[in-house]
């Protein structure tokens, strides 16, 4: 009788075994078979080992996520100790007040194009309120506070600048040089607060609890002082004034809601209580001249 021989074996042992040659596909066959049902296992195995190790690392990155945005929360709310509802409703009046500041200044700068004057605006105000609004939003992006917080301070930087612009269009008293140191010195200045390397945060500290002295010594006080002085608020703009007052008064609530910062309270308050004055000056002036104008309708 013909004989096969088979040598093989799943486990890698060698195994001899004699077998009639009829006998021979049959039995390649059934090895076949067999190696296809083990391969099969292997892979059930496989998948089964690795979709346990898939679960828990969903459930890591999900427990990992869920951890980061409770400290988030929790800092947000402990930063302040107001409730989430509050802080809701601090971060809505935020983005309000951004959104009017795109016109706070709007009026003031339309009343100079429209008079082709700045009569009345003090120079030395302007660029001390520019000065204090770039050290206020350094302050605000080096310490990572919500843009919803300081948002509208960037805004009124911003068109603070078109009016520097204008006064110096329209005041032909303003020698070139100073003009050139103007420009020159702010962008040193703002250079100069946005770099880590050379402001350190101590500093920027200091300069934001200079900002409110700023404000007021060097920004409103003159401005006041000179208002009194002529008599009338000329050419400053009540709608501007205005919104410059309630955008003071809903930052006071957000700083102390949000960010419970004392060094932007002090500014935000500051800046609050010394335009109420300029508007009361504007608004004074313009009763006056109300009156005037009715005494001599009444001649």
């Amino acid at each position: 009788m013909n004989t096969c021989r088979y040598q093989g074996g799943i486990s890698g042992t060698a195994t001899k075994i004699r077998f009639p040659v009829s006998s021979c596909a049959g039995l390649i066959h059934s090895q076949s078979l067999h190696l296809i049902r083990h391969r099969r296992e292997l892979k059930c195995n496989a998948l089964l080992n690795f979709s346990p190790r898939r679960s828990r690392i969903s459930k890591t990155r999900n427990s990992s996520i869920k951890a980061a945005t409770a400290a988030v929360s929790t800092t947000a709310v402990s930063a302040t100790g107001a409730s989430p509802l509050l802080s809701i409703v601090a971060v809505i009046v935020g983005w309000l007040v951004i959104a009017g500041s795109l016109f706070r200044s709007v009026p003031q700068i339309a009343r100079i194009i429209k008079k082709q004057s700045a009569i009345g605006l003090s120079f030395t105000s302007i660029i001390s309120e520019l000065i204090a609004y770039v050290i206020t939003v350094a302050y605000n992006v080096r310490f990572s506070y919500p843009f919803s917080t300081w948002g509208d301070i960037l805004m009124v930087t911003v068109q603070q600048i078109a009016i520097v612009a204008l006064v110096f269009k329209y005041n032909k008293s303003t020698r070139l040089g100073l003009k050139i140191t103007t420009v020159v010195g702010f962008l040193a200045a703002s250079a100069f607060l946005f770099s880590s390397e050379f402001c350190s945060i101590a500093t920027l500290k200091v300069l934001q609890g200079c900002s409110a002295l700023i404000m007021a010594l060097g920004g409103r006080l003159p401005q006041i002082i000179l208002n009194f002085r002529r008599g009338n608020s000329g050419e400053l703009s009540g709608a501007s004034t205005g919104l410059s007052v309630a955008g003071n008064l809903a930052r006071v609530f957000t700083t102390l809601t949000l960010v419970g910062d004392p060094l932007i309270l002090a500014t935000a308050s500051s800046q609050l209580v010394l335009n109420s004055i300029v508007l009361y000056q504007i608004l004074d002036t313009a009763r006056r001249e109300k009156e005037v104008l009715v005494a001599a309708a009444t001649r």
